[in-house]
């Protein structure tokens, strides 16, 4: 078993992901300056036509569910506010690289983006994009142990399959935390929302989450649906329940669940779309 402590101060370094650019950390340091505009920050994304496609690229995915086109940035600051558009970014930087070498786990978050979304607005949330992004990056922490400990985390999943075991419990026995612990590290150390890193954090126990329990909740039944149907591949050969008390948040009867399943069902079949087709 690796010290935590190493653990934690290796993922937590803003440098942790090689590929997110530059840019980011002057975003950052806008976005926590409450004299920052939506203007300037999206000034400083545009500054990066790379960065900037990347990420209209994601938001008019048909499976995000906009039906009139976002044609820029500072539009999409607008619609979605700061902190989803931050997120995002760092999101879209960090799954550049996981398209060409985990797709498996793109797809993964990517539907649960979408599904986390659909349970939002099941919900009455008000900001239901909160939700999307923190069901895209529930499972960054995976991508940043697989980053700095590439050969102790493929071993982890090994022993996960190998012994029929959830990769959470291969984790804690590799490096003294789980992915869901290593995420909430990372994304705090980049200064994401509070609901972001709780959903991060807890996503796998919802009923710890303190600040945002809803979002976590909802990320929670978000990924093992996401399993259930067989979308992408989390590291997990099979799929464990639903807490039962996550449930009680919906009150659905047969026929709301039934309607449910089905409106999910319809969202994740439009993931594989999204890798198909380059445009979004």
């Amino acid at each position: 078993m690796l010290d935590g402590n190493v653990v934690r101060s290796r993922v937590e370094r803003t440098s942790a992901i090689p590929t997110i650019p530059q840019v980011m950390k002057k975003i950052l340091k806008a976005v926590e300056d409450p004299a920052t505009s939506p203007a300037s920050v999206s000034k400083l994304v545009s500054s990066d036509p790379a960065l900037t496609l990347k990420i209209l690229r994601v938001i008019n995915a048909a499976v995000y569910g906009f039906v009139v086109r976002i044609s820029s940035v500072n539009q999409a600051v607008v619609l979605l506010g700061l902190d989803v558009v931050r997120a995002l970014l760092l999101g879209v930087s960090i799954f550049e690289m996981m398209e060409k070498t985990a797709l498996g786990l793109w797809k993964h978050s990517l539907g649960c983006a979408v599904t986390s979304k659909l349970l939002a607005q099941k919900m009455g949330m008000s900001d239901p994009e909160e939700a999307s992004v923190a069901g895209l990056l529930h499972d960054i922490g995976k991508v940043v142990l697989n980053v700095q400990f590439p050969q102790e985390y493929q071993m982890a999943v090994g022993v996960a399959r190998d012994r029929s075991m959830y990769l959470f419990d291969a984790e804690m026995e590799m490096f003294n935390m789980t992915h869901a612990t290593a995420g909430a590290y990372f994304a705090n150390a980049w200064r994401l929302p509070k609901f972001v890193v709780e959903s991060i954090r807890h996503h796998h126990q919802p009923f710890l989450a303190k600040t945002a329990p809803t979002h976590a909740v909802i990320v929670h039944m978000a990924d093992i649906f996401v399993k259930a149907y067989n979308v992408g591949f989390s590291g997990d050969s099979f799929v464990s329940a639903v807490h039962p008390a996550a449930w009680d948040l919906f009150d659905f009867g047969e026929a709301e669940m039934m309607q449910l399943f089905s409106e999910i069902g319809d969202v994740i079949s439009q993931v594989d779309g999204f890798f198909d087709n380059p445009d979004g």
